[in-house]
């Protein structure tokens, strides 16, 4: 469990904002945190703000109390996508909705002029890149 202690607060008038440096012991580690707040931060939103800060350095905590060190599998883990590969799969999503879209069109539930409808059609369209057509 962490005390607190407000240990330093400052006013930057150019940039309207207030710094408030507070220390945090749990009887083995010491460090502080500078938090920043515009000028019409309240007393209590301080608190708050400092209260959830705290609660996610207890919670690191009990994350780093599981895990455990050595060589880390990491068969199983989901990839990140690159910014390229989220791209692509959102546009191959897009077109997916596209393609049933259009196809309500064919059986005459919808007639194509709907916005919804066309500005999806436009998304497809400009968010196109020639690469995925080697993967239709």
């Amino acid at each position: 469990m962490y005390t607190t202690k407000i240990i330093g607060k400052k006013i930057i008038k150019p940039q309207n904002i207030i710094l408030i440096t507070v220390e945090f012991s749990n009887g083995v580690d010491v460090f502080e945190n500078v938090f920043r707040f515009g000028f019409s931060v309240t007393y209590d939103e301080v608190k708050k703000r400092i209260n959830e800060f705290l609660r996610e350095i207890e919670q690191s905590n009990l994350t780093l109390e599981s895990i455990s060190l050595g060589e880390l599998d990491l068969s199983g883990v989901t990839p990140v996508l690159t910014q390229a590969e989220r791209e692509k799969e959102q546009w191959f999503s897009d077109l997916g909705k596209l393609e049933r879209a259009t196809k309500l069109i064919d059986l005459g539930f919808l007639i194509g002029t709907e916005t919804g409808f066309v500005n999806l059609k436009t998304k497809v369209k400009n968010n196109f890149k020639p690469v995925y057509l080697t993967e239709i």
